[in-house]
């Protein structure tokens, strides 16, 4: 997935429905994952991989995952974007 598309996509996080935001975050993660490695590995190995060569985006990884508020997910979120450019 392109740069372009998840751009697009996190144009529609503006949506009220906490639940349908949480989702739509959560596939913007997996495609930032995507684009960050350019040979896709394992699903479960996607995060992993940053902490080798990129440890901010990998910090970044950790707290969208653990963190509870939307707010700050969506924080998180919108700094590994601003990062892919």
């Amino acid at each position: 997935m392109s740069l372009e598309r998840i751009k697009e996509l996190q144009q529609k996080l503006e949506i009220e429905d906490v639940g349908q935001k949480r989702y739509l975050m959560y596939r913007i993660f997996e495609e930032v994952l995507e684009e960050i490695h350019e040979e896709v590995p394992e699903p479960e190995n996607r995060v992993k991989k940053l902490q080798e060569g990129k440890g901010y985006l990998y910090k970044l990884a950790q707290d969208f995952l653990t963190e509870s508020s939307t707010m700050k997910k969506r924080e998180k979120l919108d700094k590994m974007i601003d990062y892919l450019e």
